[in-house]
C-alpha cells in the first residue's frame, strides 16, 4: 500500500511540474497568430539571467552583428502600381518554429533585429496572389504578387536543456511580381 501511495505521489509531482513548465510560455495575446513576437512576454525575465550567463558571443560575431543588425525603424507601407508591400523591423522575443514557441536571445549587449518585407493589399493584410503588371503582359501571361523568403539564423534559448542554440528560421524579405504563362 505504501508503494502505491509513493508511486501516486511521484506521478502527481511530475504532472504538476510539467503543467508549470508548459504554462511558463504563455504567448501574449497580440502574438497568437504571428510567426515573430516582438512583445516581451511576462515570463522572459525568468530566463534573462540564465541567457546572459550562457550567451557569450565570440569576437568575430560582433562584426556580423554590426553588419546585419538594424536600428529601430517604424513600419513602412509602400503602395505602387505593381505589388504593394510593407517593411517592418522585427526584434523578436519568441519565434514560432515547427509548432512550438522558441525563446529568442535578446540581451543588453546583443539585440537580434531584422527587417521583414511582405506583400500587402490596401484592403487586407496579405496580398500574395494579387494580380500585377495589369495591362502590360500579353494574353498568355499573368503576373501575381508573391512574397520571397530567405533563411536566417537566430540564437534561441532551449529551456529544456538550458543552453543556447542556433535556430534557422524563414523570413519574408521582398515582394515581387512573378510571371507565369499558360505554356508553363
Amino acid at each position: 500500500m505504501a508503494s502505491v501511495t509513493l508511486m501516486f505521489t511521484v506521478v502527481l509531482v511530475a504532472l504538476s511540474r510539467s503543467a508549470v513548465t508548459a504554462s511558463k510560455l504563455d504567448i501574449p495575446p497580440e502574438c497568437k497568430d504571428k510567426m515573430f513576437c516582438d512583445v516581451e512576454p511576462a515570463f522572459y525575465n525568468e530566463y534573462r539571467e540564465d541567457i546572459e550567463l550562457k550567451f557569450k558571443p565570440i569576437k568575430s560575431m560582433w562584426n556580423l552583428a554590426d553588419n546585419y543588425n538594424y536600428d529601430y525603424q517604424a513600419r513602412e507601407y509602400t503602395f505602387e502600381n505593381n505589388c504593394n508591400y510593407v517593411k517592418e523591423m522585427s526584434t523578436p522575443y519568441l519565434v514560432h518554429s515547427n509548432g512550438t514557441a522558441k525563446i529568442i536571445v535578446q540581451t543588453s549587449f546583443y539585440k537580434q533585429r531584422f527587417m521583414t518585407t511582405r506583400c500587402v493589399d490596401s484592403f487586407s493584410n496579405a496580398a500574395d496572389g494579387e494580380q500585377c503588371f495589369k495591362g502590360i503582359l500579353s494574353g498568355n501571361s499573368r503576373g501575381s504578387c508573391k512574397t520571397k523568403y530567405t533563411n536566417i539564423i537566430l540564437y534561441a534559448y532551449d529551456e529544456a536543456n538550458k543552453r543556447i542554440q542556433r535556430l534557422p528560421i524563414e523570413v519574408p524579405v521582398c515582394c515581387y511580381c512573378g510571371i507565369t504563362s499558360e505554356f508553363d
